[in-house]
């Protein structure tokens, strides 16, 4: 979850088609509070989100780039695995439609109404990147703290090493303690191996 104070926040009124370039630190602690849920991790470094946003007509523009450096259990072995982001932050926003409330229902003599006709759906098409970043904003500011943790959770690798050479996790070693005995024919088969290579 975002924490509770949104720490990329700028207002809208002033902003025009040129636009204005913005930073903002992203605290150890941000990313704690915004990555509780997930398997990532802050490493104690600060870092960024630096963007350019502008505003076309009532839809406002932001692009940039947002750098974190997290960590996450190795696939292999659990250890920490580094991850330094750099996710791009591509975003087209408009304001929120104002909540109209629904008129009351009012009883029909003349039984249920039929409801429209059901449509096939198309095959939805391809999203691009600016296609795939529109969402709103209410009010008079923009607050990107849910957009930035998103770009963080979408830089995630689906297998994270500590490092190549992980050779994951090992049995314990017990000091003095005689091998397993079900081991024994692997055993076997490596020490002959070895033998006639």
């Amino acid at each position: 979850m975002a924490p509770q104070d949104s720490a990329f926040v700028f207002p809208v009124h002033d902003l025009d088609a040129a636009g204005r370039d913005l930073a903002w630190p992203v605290s150890p602690e941000w990313l704690a509070a915004a990555l509780l849920d997930t398997p990532l991790t802050p490493r104690g470094q600060a870092g960024e989100v630096r963007v350019h946003v502008s505003k076309i007509g009532r839809e406002v523009l932001v692009r940039g780039r947002v750098r974190a450096a997290v960590s996450l259990p190795c696939a292999r072995c659990l250890d920490p695995a580094s991850l330094d982001v750099d996710a791009a932050l591509d975003l087209l926003l408009e304001p929120a439609a104002p909540v109209v409330p629904a008129a009351p229902a009012r009883a029909d003599r003349r039984g249920p109404k039929r409801g429209p006709r059901a449509v096939a759906s198309e095959p939805e098409a391809e999203l691009g990147p600016l296609e795939a970043g529109r969402d709103v904003y209410e009010g008079e500011e923009v607050q990107l703290d849910a957009f930035v943790r998103e770009a963080i959770l979408l830089e995630e690798p689906s297998f994270p090493l500590c490092s190549e050479a992980c050779e994951g996790i090992g049995p314990p070693a017990v000091p003095g303690a005689a091998p397993d005995p079900r081991l024994a024919v692997l055993a076997n088969i490596v020490s002959l191996k070895s033998t006639k290579e």
